[in-house]
């Protein structure tokens, strides 16, 4: 809950009062004695409240908002750059979530994995492949830049191989 100072100015023409709110203390009692000043020459009654509300952090969350998809596009940039990508999107318009990029399909997380540790070219498009062609095999693309391989992984006796005869 966050406190909000209220001065209320009440004219003798104008039934409704002029609300200044302050979320500064200082400010408000500052403005509150300029007021009272005033009143004693105009025709002006004062009336100052403190009101508890909830804070609004709708101005905050929007400029983290804001910076976190210009940050989003940068590393964007960067990876498609690197790569010789066009980036074509994020899948349902989720920033930071599943990028496009010339017909593949990334998690954001992957392409910021793959610029911070600057990971070389076309690894990425390597490990893609591997994926396809052994899904019951996955491997996330942190564990592969690190040396672990489809290969590596052993299927459990409850697992096989499914063979172009078994469909």
């Amino acid at each position: 809950m966050s406190t909000i100072y209220i001065v209320s100015l009440f004219f003798k023409d104008n039934p409704k009062p002029v609300d200044y709110e302050f979320i500064d203390e200082a400010e408000a009692k500052k403005n509150l004695t300029i007021w009272t000043n005033l009143a004693k020459h105009m025709d002006i009654k004062i009336k100052f409240s403190i009101k508890k509300q909830p804070k609004d952090d709708s101005k905050k969350i929007e400029k983290l908002k804001r910076d976190y998809e210009k940050v989003c596009n940068q590393y964007i940039k960067l990876f498609c750059i690197k790569q010789e990508f066009l980036f074509d999107g994020f899948v349902g318009d989720e920033v930071g979530g599943i990028a496009c990029c010339n017909d593949f399909f990334f998690n954001f997380q992957d392409i910021v994995w793959d610029v911070n540790a600057k990971i070389p070219k076309g690894v990425i498009i390597e490990w893609y492949d591997a994926q396809l062609e052994n899904p019951e095999r996955a491997i996330n693309y942190y564990s592969y830049t690190k040396g672990l391989r489809h290969e590596d992984i052993k299927l459990s006796n409850d697992e096989h191989e499914i063979t172009s005869e078994e469909f």
